[in-house]
């Protein structure tokens, strides 16, 4: 019984420790008279939230790979790619499982993904200068997919609606993209 729990804890360990893609779902393909095919899948394993961008990046690497992108901000599981007709879904997964590997080797510290429950967040923001800065920064805010609403109060207060499933990596890095330093307000 102990093996069994022990195996079951190392196996449980090793997975979170080496994040992979286990398998995929094709959702749909197209094929072009270009001899190029776009493909929508659905991919089943672990991805770490903050390696998403860099695999979007990295996709493109690929001479074969044209187009590559995770298209729902909702569910990161899902995602398309246009490629030469010779690239299927299995290598589009084994290249994913490539780049969270050599990710995952030089920082080994990422961060597990952090989703947003609530639909309303407050922050105190620190970096505005003026009620200009106030009105550039709401709408660069509302430009982001995941931002329903932003509003800032007199007392640099933001208060973002945001749709369900929305990263806390990304809220952080659109607010540090504005050159802007944010705390989460707990109570509201």
């Amino acid at each position: 019984m102990k093996k069994r729990l022990l195996f079951i804890l190392f196996a449980f360990v090793y997975l979170n420790v080496n994040s992979q893609v286990l398998s995929f779902i094709t959702d749909a393909v197209k094929e072009y008279d270009d001899n190029t095919r776009t493909s929508y899948i659905t991919l089943e394993g672990i991805i770490p939230s903050d390696i998403i961008p860099v695999i979007e990046k990295e996709m493109l690497v690929n001479q074969d790979v044209k187009h590559f992108s995770f298209y729902d901000n909702t569910n990161r599981s899902k995602c398309m790619f246009t490629s030469v007709s010779s690239v299927d879904g299995k290598q589009i997964v084994d290249m994913i499982n490539d780049i969270i590997s050599e990710n995952i080797r030089e920082d080994k510290d990422v961060q597990p993904v952090n989703i947003v429950n609530d639909e309303v967040l407050k922050f105190h923001l620190e970096g505005i200068k003026d009620e200009m800065h106030k009105k550039q920064i709401i709408e660069i805010l509302l430009q982001y997919g995941w931002v329903i609403s932003a509003d800032i109060n007199v007392d640099n207060v933001c208060k973002l609606e945001l749709k369900k499933g929305t990263e806390m990596p990304e809220i952080e890095k659109a607010f540090e993209n504005l050159g802007l330093k944010i705390s989460l307000i707990t109570n509201r």
